[in-house]
This record gives C-alpha cells, sequence and structure tokens, in this order.
C-alpha cells in the first residue's frame, strides 16, 4: 500500500509489518495534511490518494482512521453504535439465542398486556418487538476505562478495524504520550491484524523500533529522506 500527497514529495509505504513515521516540522504543512486527511474521511476533497501496489486508489473515508486524541474515553462509543447493535441482533438472533431471544420478547408483551388490561382507558400497543429495540435497553457500549491509556487505544484500533473495517491508522503527535514499550505494543497489535500505521509528530524522536522507517519535511518545508 502507498500513500501520497499532492503538495510533498514522500511517498509512504506500507507493508502491515514495519511502521512509518513522518515528521513534520513546518506548521502549515503538518496543518494541510491532518486537515486535509479530516476532510477526506468525511468524503470530503483532499490532497490524499491510498492507493494498492500503485494501481488501484483505495477509499481513504472507507479505510483510514484518524487519531488526534489518543486519550480513548466512553465518549468515542458514538461513531460505533449502529454497528455494534447490528453485530449484537445478528448473536441474538442467530441459533443458540433465537429461542431465548423469543422467550424474552413473549414475556415483555405479555407484561404489556396485563398492564393495559389493569387501566380504565381503551389502550392499544405494538404486538411486535424488534430485536434491536430490545437490545438498546441495555445501553451496550465498549469498555474504555482501563486505568491505561494504552489499553484504551489499543482496544479502539481493535474495535475500530472489526467494527468499521478500518485498515490504516494515522496517529498525530501520540509519541509524546507514550513509552517506546507502549509504542512497540500499538505497532505489534495493529499489524498483527494486517493493518498499516503512519506516525504524524512535529518533533524527531528517536525510533523505537529499529525496523521503522521515517522521512521529515523541516520547518522550512525541505524534504529529508
Amino acid at each position: 500500500m502507498k500513500l501520497i500527497h499532492n503538495q510533498i514529495e514522500t511517498q509512504i509505504y506500507f507493508d502491515c509489518e514495519t511502521s512509518y513515521t513522518l515528521v513534520v516540522e513546518s506548521p502549515i504543512v503538518m496543518n494541510r495534511l491532518v486537515s486535509d486527511l479530516k476532510s477526506q474521511i468525511r468524503g470530503e476533497e483532499g490532497g490524499f490518494v491510498y492507493s494498492e501496489n500503485n494501481l488501484k486508489e483505495v477509499d481513504i473515508a472507507a479505510e483510514c482512521e484518524l487519531i488526534i486524541d489518543p486519550f480513548v474515553s466512553a465518549d468515542d462509543n458514538k461513531k460505533f453504535a449502529s454497528k455494534l447493535l447490528q453485530s449484537l441482533k445478528m448473536v441474538a438472533n442467530q441459533e443458540d439465542f433465537f429461542e431465548r431471544t423469543a422467550q424474552i420478547k413473549s414475556a415483555l408483551l405479555q407484561y404489556a398486556l396485563t398492564i393495559m388490561q389493569d387501566c380504565d382507558e381503551s389502550l392499544t400497543y405494538k404486538d411486535e418487538i424488534d430485536t434491536g429495540t430490545l437490545l438498546k435497553v441495555f445501553s451496550f457500549m465498549f469498555n474504555f476505562d482501563d486505568p491505561s491509556p494504552i489499553e484504551n487505544l489499543v482496544t479502539y484500533v481493535k474495535v475500530a478495524n472489526k467494527y468499521l473495517e478500518k485498515n490504516l491508522f494515522v496517529l498525530v503527535n501520540v509519541k509524546s504520550f507514550f513509552t517506546d514499550e507502549e509504542l512497540g505494543y500499538l505497532v505489534d497489535t495493529i499489524h498483527g491484524m494486517k493493518c498499516n500505521v503512519l506516525f504524524l509528530e512535529s518533533y524527531y524522536h528517536k525510533p523505537f523500533d529499529n525496523k521503522e522507517k521515517y522521512s521529515i519535511i523541516d520547518i522550512d518545508q525541505c524534504e529529508i529522506f
């Protein structure tokens, strides 16, 4: 896989085994790169092209996850809500759970009938319960409450890969927050999912992995390979 931008010469090659760091010392260039990525992930125009084997262009909006804040919290569950509910509905309706799900729905409908019969007014009610509606009662969400920020971030990338099918993770300035061991753990997790990882950093950090590749765009916007 290859990632390029139409306003820089650097060409970033991925192989799901080696991390790549692009050090961008120029705030002007960093602004442009991050802004373009955000826009393209929203489905708008931008200067990046992500391609497979230099031939087939890949949809950045579908493939890329941009992580600017590495401190994941419960609020980050919002983007996964619909996909998680869809997955849980499939579980609840599969053979092992179908009978139990049907029993619960039947019990709830009987409960509704009992309440209705106890009212003086003439009432009606919906006599079918959608599995998704039933599951929403429990407010299922992913647990991002580990005391270790790196564990929450690792959980996040796993969830983004499984439920949103993200295969390229771009992390902005995260090297300032984690140790080399934690960064290695994160990269090993991403590569273990056969995904790619790009670090966008404002400052040069000593590589945490001897296989790490990097390029530099200095303060004068000169590119060093």
